[in-house]
């Protein structure tokens, strides 16, 4: 079969994601290999779900501790609900990879790449809106214009989705609008607002903002790297929006639903990444809940025994 495009892509971006991405374990195998199928290690693929396992298991503990404790700040609230969707969405990846404890064993042989990186990019996601509604230090008044707009923009949209249901005119449709004038109110109240461009003001203001600044800005500050945060989410999205030829660029075993070497070390390198996200974002939140740290690591040591295919223990 000829070498794609997209298996050229891949292959160069590959590299530079080694050779430039944010400092953490990388794959030795793939960074002189590449993709190919005789470069595959099974046993590779078994250590990265197992240490990727570990992650949530200590990310999902880590939240259970914290389920009803008085927060300080309306900050650490948000914050403590946004890491539930992180962990949910770090759950549900686990789910769809074959070898872990989650894998549902009516599909043991099933590798739904495409899913896997979906949802990778969703758990991505989550991690930056964590990040940039929580964590990031920021005069209070930007903070709150964060908040404004992301509550704005889903306001808008949900009226607007409403609406083309026939819900237009009704009592609940009227509750929304007055939602969002309120919202408005507030937002031409605060001081951070009125130092962005006129064009930047408007756009929040009709609600067409979903976050104050883009998603990519957010993960350029979480990741440190504007070029490797662009391509990471890029690369995901040819999977995420189902680009007809992203798969089977490599071998016709792609895509398929079958266990193969491509997507075997795809599926490696991918987790390498959301383990990343998911030790950032763990450390984050001790900054949230600092006693945590001593309270649980003792606890999420014993319940980590990990096998080599991911088993853990349940944890109190």
């Amino acid at each position: 079969m000829p070498t794609s495009c997209l298996a050229i892509y891949e292959q160069k971006s590959y590299e530079h994601w080694h050779q430039c991405g944010p400092n953490v374990t990388r794959s030795p195998l793939l960074i002189d290999n590449g993709l190919k199928s005789e470069s595959y290690d099974p046993a590779r693929y078994d250590q990265a779900v197992a240490e990727y396992a570990g992650w949530v298991q200590r990310a999902q503990t880590y939240s259970m501790h914290t389920h009803a404790v008085q927060t300080p700040s309306e900050k650490v609230y948000l914050g403590s609900i946004l890491f539930i969707g992180v962990v949910l969405r770090a759950r549900s990846l686990l789910r769809l990879l074959p070898g872990s404890s989650l894998h549902s064993r009516d599909s043991e042989s099933t590798l739904d790449f495409g899913s896997i990186a979906s949802i990778a990019r969703s758990l991505m996601e989550a991690c930056y809106v964590f990040y940039g509604l929580a964590i990031e230090d920021v005069p209070n008044a930007e903070w709150q214009a964060r908040v404004l707009v992301a509550r704005l923009h889903e306001a808008v949209e949900r009226r607007t989705m409403l609406r083309k249901l026939g819900d237009g005119g009704s009592q609940h449709d009227r509750e929304v609008t007055d939602f969002i004038e309120n919202l408005r109110t507030e937002l031409s109240d605060n001081t951070h607002i009125g130092t962005l461009e006129e064009a930047d003001q408007q756009k929040c203001f009709q609600g067409g903002m979903p976050f104050l600044g883009s998603i990519q800005e957010i993960s350029t500050h979480y990741l440190g790297d504007r070029e490797y945060a662009r391509f990471l989410y890029k690369w995901l999205s040819n999977y995420s929006h189902q680009q007809p030829f992203a798969f089977f660029s490599t071998s016709m075993d792609r895509g398929r639903g079958i266990e193969n070497a491509e997507e075997g070390n795809l599926t490696v390198l991918l987790l390498e990444q959301c383990n990343e996200h998911l030790i950032v974002c763990c450390q984050q939140y001790l900054d949230l809940f600092p006693h945590l740290d001593g309270l649980i690591e003792k606890k999420i040591a014993n319940a980590i025994d990990t096998n080599k295919h991911g088993h853990r223990t349940e944890v109190d």
